[in-house]
């Protein structure tokens, strides 16, 4: 029986390397065909069941199979107006919570439904109806850290900004609110948002990051929590180096607030180390200053060998990944992603009636880690670098670059070693003083399998599931450890 049979099963590997007794449990679906989905969404678990939700356009669907990946049914999640704009779907415990807008000729109907881990609607309601006027309806949304609180913003003028809090778990508007700028130069950009568990957004801008006007180069942080709750801005200035990549996110358990990038001089491919903000958001104090900690020479060299001219510098690094611990502190992941446009083969150029604007197709690296862990005082514990090297092309990189999996006691960052369809899937699993242990975890020759980690999903502290998806059909993969 071979691993894209239509029934579902679980094997076992077992591996050289792999210490005695250690096993690793992976069910695969049944094939699904996609070509004519214009989206799929894998929900995880809910309650007992396992759900994946689709977006034909003109119809909706959830999938619904059983813990063990065994095919159950398909439920249709009937949305009676037609035109309308699914904004979000967000999975809860026993629930998922779709939200989406009715466009009529003079108001944005604001709806939610909520259905169960079995397909079955649970609650069907209306929360708003805004005035269309100045609004494109083309929202955009993030959500907290628990997914009971969802905001909706869209970019109104250059200086304004609408935004709606919704309350998923009571099923009602917290707040609507404008936001507006008082920086309103062509060179402040909107870099970042995130939003708390009690319902807070916090926007982050950032100004001047030219080598030009680096004397004026600042963020912004602004902190809204309801209709009349729009704070004055924290500035925070930086004149001393450029950005190259900037995040905010939010630690919940200490109720703090980080700010965290890498910073670059005249080149901003070249990061030369690492800066963060980090203070509590209720409120946020505009006393504490920017922390930043240059990359030493010996880390660049572990980077990329001895064979590289003296350098302080990494190219072509972003952060992935913040994990907050116990204390506050925290531990922060960057990888290594490039991409190369080829010129077209096409003899004729851009006189062929099939000529490409982009000019060729794209090759896509990414490659080595590096994790770094802060103390409270803001020195670094632990720094690792770890290897790999993954490379593919006109794929967008799909099926690239790593998962985060936490456990108490562990981290693991899977990935798939090389990208193709006859792969091994690796981990390196860390602990909390930085000791790392790489090892090999499944191998997918000969199953047809094109494992997406970048959409997966942990359902357990041991277990996660993740899409496959190729030449149109996709499959539902669990691994458990």
């Amino acid at each position: 029986m071979s691993l894209t049979s239509k029934n579902v099963f679980f094997f076992l590997f077992f591996f050289a390397n792999v210490t005695i007794g250690s096993t690793q449990e992976v069910l695969i679906s049944k094939d699904i065909n996609v070509r004519s989905d214009a989206k799929f969404i894998l929900l995880g678990k809910i309650q007992d069941n396992l759900l994946l939700f689709r977006d034909k356009e003109n119809k909706q669907f959830v999938e619904v199979f059983d813990d063990q990946l065994k095919y159950k049914y398909q439920r249709e999640i009937s949305i009676e107006e037609k035109g309308s704009r699914i904004y979000s779907v967000l999975p809860d415990e026993d629930h998922f919570s779709l939200v989406y807008g009715i466009l009529d000729r003079d108001s944005i109907r604001i709806r939610l439904r909520q259905i169960d881990g079995s397909g079955e609607l649970l609650d069907s309601l209306q929360l708003n109806a805004i005035s269309r006027k100045n609004l494109s309806g083309k929202f955009k949304f993030s959500y907290s850290h628990n997914n009971e609180k969802l905001l909706l913003f869209t970019r109104q003028k250059r200086d304004e900004m609408f935004m709606l809090m919704i309350d998923l778990k009571e099923k009602e508007t917290l707040w609507a609110s404008k936001l507006f700028l008082q920086e309103t130069s062509t060179n402040v950009e909107f870099k970042d948002i995130v939003v708390s568990n009690d319902g807070k957004a916090f926007f982050l801008f950032e100004k001047s990051n030219n080598r030009y006007e680096r004397k004026n180069h600042a963020y912004f942080i602004y902190s809204v929590g309801g209709q009349d709750e729009v704070s004055v801005p924290i500035e925070i200035p930086y004149p001393e180096y450029l950005s190259k990549d900037i995040h905010l996110t939010l630690d919940e358990k200490n109720k703090q607030l980080l700010l965290i990038g890498l910073f670059a001089e005249a080149n901003r491919s070249s990061a030369l180390g690492y800066f963060y903000y980090l203070s509590p958001f209720n409120p946020l104090d505009p006393s504490i200053k920017i922390n930043t900690i240059p990359f030493k020479e010996d880390f660049v060299t572990e980077v990329y060998g001895k064979q590289r001219k003296v350098n302080k510098s990494l190219d072509y690094y972003f952060i992935k990944e913040v994990v907050f611990k116990q204390d506050g502190s925290f531990i922060w992941i960057g990888e290594m992603f490039k991409e190369y446009f080829r010129r077209t083969s096409n003899p004729y150029g851009r006189y062929s009636r099939n000529y490409d604007d982009t000019g060729g197709y794209v090759d896509y690296y990414n490659e080595d880690m590096i994790v770094i862990s802060v103390d409270k005082n803001g020195n670094e514990d632990w720094k690792k670098v770890l290897y790999k090297k993954q490379f593919s092309q006109d794929d967008d990189a799909a099926y690239s670059s790593f998962f985060l999996m936490k456990t108490p006691s562990r981290l693991k960052l899977l990935y798939n070693d090389e990208i193709k369809k006859n792969n091994t899937v690796s981990e390196y699993m860390l602990d909390p003083l930085g000791n790392s242990h790489r090892k090999s975890v499944l191998n997918t020759e000969y199953e047809n399998l094109r494992l997406q980690f970048t959409e997966a999903i942990q359902i357990e502290s041991s277990s996660l599931i993740l899409p496959s998806f190729n030449a149109s059909l996709l499959n539902l993969v669990k691994i458990s450890f």
